[in-house]
Order: structure tokens, then sequence, then C-alpha cells
């Protein structure tokens, strides 16, 4: 075995030690830059120790968002990395091509994606890689409950907005920062990679940045990307570029209105429903969230619709994609029958981009929340080879497919 780890892998190890002998599980969050090494020292850590606990049946399991990531991504970097030192046995390897497992000195190292593991089981050891790929906590809830020795988490700061962050104020919790300059072992020709995307001065980067000098060579060679740099080479959490709706104003309430709308769009398993209520005065539009959680049986939801005190008089423009209910007819139905005002929203080619118009004739008043602020921060353009498209990506989006139904009610006349 060849490993020369960082120093992350020695202050991961640090934490784990000063706990070890306490019934404290510790949290560790690595937040950094790419090529910062974070993986690697992740993976070295959890080699050496297997090394160390040799034939304890360890479980350790490495999560991405999706089974395929899990192999293509994840699995791929730990066989590198365990190739490069010069210890990887083809003989501990099991169902590659399928879901990667790695017998350790007797312990169990399995890669799994969240996408094709319904339950949660117990564990000794949970690694979750690039966790801002994982859009609910849920969905890592179940297994963070059940690691029993410590748990690693990692992820690029592509986002300003995201759960993960929230666990920086959770106890036997530690944050780490890491760069590309904290990994040693990076080639000249990737640094200078990386520091080609920088729009000011390298000397100027602990300054604020409006102290900072331009980089004269990076801006003439049209290599300067400040979202790419900031993320990807500072390691720090950055507003991504092509967000669907970047100026929003944030509220404490909506004003009074004569009249109030509601949109809805329908989430029944791990999608969340989310009704949102609007009202629009002059070119301002004000909306907040009243909704925003998986609800499987529509009788539940008319409950909650009843709770809020929805009643027939309110108009409400929902998903007509919904699915289930109690009739073949789904939700719009049986809401209907409930006595609720609900109106199928109309879908086809165009509408999505066609709603996104009428919304950004408005000035948009957002009451702040933190599902609201993420999907705001994260609903994005789609990019086909790097050209951005005037389609959005489907995801981040439950908050405005609710306010683009809306915009089918009466508000048309708003226009």
């Amino acid at each position: 075995m060849n490993f020369d780890p960082n120093g992350l892998y020695y202050k991961m190890a640090a934490i784990y030690d000063e706990f070890s002998s306490s019934k404290v599980r510790p949290v560790i969050c690595n937040e950094g830059s790419s090529r910062s090494g974070k993986s690697y020292d992740t993976y070295e850590l959890l080699y050496t120790f297997c090394e160390h606990n040799r034939n304890a049946g360890l479980e350790i399991y490495v999560m991405r968002r999706t089974l395929k990531n899990a192999r293509v991504l994840a699995y791929k970097d730990f066989k590198k990395c365990l190739q490069d030192a010069g210890c990887f046995n083809p003989d501990c390897a099991f169902s590659e091509n399928s879901s990667p497992i790695y017998n350790a000195f007797g312990n169990t190292i399995s890669f799994i994606g969240l996408d094709s593991s319904s339950e949660a089981v117990r564990s000794d050891i949970i690694y979750i890689n690039e966790a801002l790929e994982i859009e609910s906590e849920t969905l890592v809830t179940g297994w963070k409950r059940r690691c029993e020795m410590f748990m690693v988490v990692d992820w690029n700061p592509k986002f300003t907005k995201h759960w993960v962050f929230d666990w920086e104020f959770h106890p036997n919790t530690w944050f780490t920062h890491t760069t590309y300059k904290d990994n040693k072992h990076l080639r000249e020709s990737i640094i200078a990679d990386i520091e080609s995307q920088s729009p000011w001065h390298l000397d100027d980067l602990q300054l604020k940045e409006d102290k900072r000098r331009p980089h004269i060579e990076n801006l003439s060679n049209k290599t300067a990307n400040k979202f790419e740099f900031m993320v990807y080479g500072m390691g720090v959490r950055a507003a991504r570029e092509g967000v669907v709706f970047p100026d929003v104003t944030w509220i404490d309430k909506l004003p009074d209105a004569e009249q109030y709308y509601y949109g809805l769009d329908f989430g029944f398993t791990v999608d969340p429903t989310c009704l949102v209520k609007a009202c629009i005065k002059e070119k301002k539009m004000y909306a907040q969230k009243l909704i925003y959680k998986p609800i499987k049986d529509s009788s539940l939801l008319a409950e909650v619709l009843i709770n809020l005190g929805i009643t027939d008089e309110d108009i409400i423009i929902a998903d007509s994609s919904d699915i289930g209910g109690s009739s073949t007819n789904g939700f719009i139905y049986d809401l209907r029958c409930e006595g609720f005002t609900v109106i199928g929203a109309k879908k086809g080619k165009g509408s999505i981009v066609e709603g996104i118009a009428k919304i950004n004739k408005f000035d948009i008043y957002l009451v702040w929340d933190n599902d609201v602020q993420e999907e705001q921060e994260n609903y994005m353009y789609n990019e086909i080879n790097g050209i951005k498209t005037n389609t959005p990506i489907d995801k981040w989006n439950h908050f405005w497919d609710a306010l683009r139904y809306l915009m089918q009610s009466p508000y048309s006349a708003a226009e």
C-alpha cells in the first residue's frame, strides 16, 4: 500500500479518534473545490480503517443520488485510488457492473444509489459523495439515524442554499474547507486550467471581491468564469448562472388583496405537493408557499386545504397530469367531489416557456421560505453542449410549476 494522503485525511482521522471511545458519532462534512482530493482522502481513510479493523465485518456504504453515479463515478474513483496505491485486489471486487461491493480485509464496502435503496439499513460507516445532488434530506435521514460509527459527507459548493448546509449547526458535526491548493498530488497542468478561470488576480483572492484586481490575461483569453472559479477553484458557495428567475424580492408576508388565487402541483411520494397562494397588484406579483410535502392520498390533501381555510370560492389551478386518487379521474376529480373549485391547467408543447414568460412580465415578490429560496437558486435553464436553451431543467420546479398553473387563472386578464 502506497498511500500519501493530504492533510484532510489526518484531520478526519483525528476527529474520529477523539470520539471513538465515547458514544458520540461524528459527522464530517467536507466542502471544497474540484480536485481538492477530498474524495481520495476519504477512500484512503475508509481503506486504512478496514485494515486496522480486520475481519470486523463492518458494513460501509458509499452513496450517490443514483446507482448509476455510484457505480460509474464513485466506484470508479475508489478503484483508481486503490490502483494508484497498488492495493486494489480484483478478487475482492464483486458486482462491478451492477451494484459494486468491495471486501476490504473482511469488511464490506457497498456502493449504492438512493434511487435504488428504498429502505435504510444499519451501517457502521456512511460516505455520502456529492451531497448536493440529493434534493431532499428525507432521503438520507433514515441512513443517518442507523449509522453507528461515523459519517463523511462531501460536495462542491455549487449552490448557495441546500439542506446539508444546515448540518453545520448540528451537534457533533464538523465542517472542513479545502481547495485544489490542498491537494499535493495535483499536476501543474490541472492547476493552470483551474486558475485560468479566475476573473481576479490570484494574489488578491484573500481580499473582498470589490478590492481584487482583474486578471487581465484570463479576461483577454475569455477563459475567466466567475461562478466556475468560485465553486470549483475557491470552493465557496456561489449563485449559478442561468437561473430561470434570478431577480426576486423577499418579503415577510403577502399584502392585502381583494382576491387571491392558488396554484397546485401534485407530488405523491418523493416529490412534494406544492400549493402556492398569490395576488397581483399593478405589475407586481406576490406569492407564498402554503404546502410543500408529498401527499399520496387525496382525502389527506383535502383535509390540509380545509385547515388552510380554502373554500369553494377559492379558485385552484392544478396540474392536469395528476395520478392516483380514489378513481381513474385522479386528484382533481376527488377534490371537486370534496367541494373545491379546481381547474386543470392547460399543458402542452411550449406551455412551460409560455408560463415562465408570463411570470417574468411581473416584478416578483416572494414570502421568504427555505424551500422556495432553494428552488429559486437552483431552477436552471438547460444546457446542450454548453449552450443555454430557453427550456429549464425538470428539477427544483415544484413551486414554479404551481405558480405557472396559477397564471392560467383570471390573472391572464392582468397581462
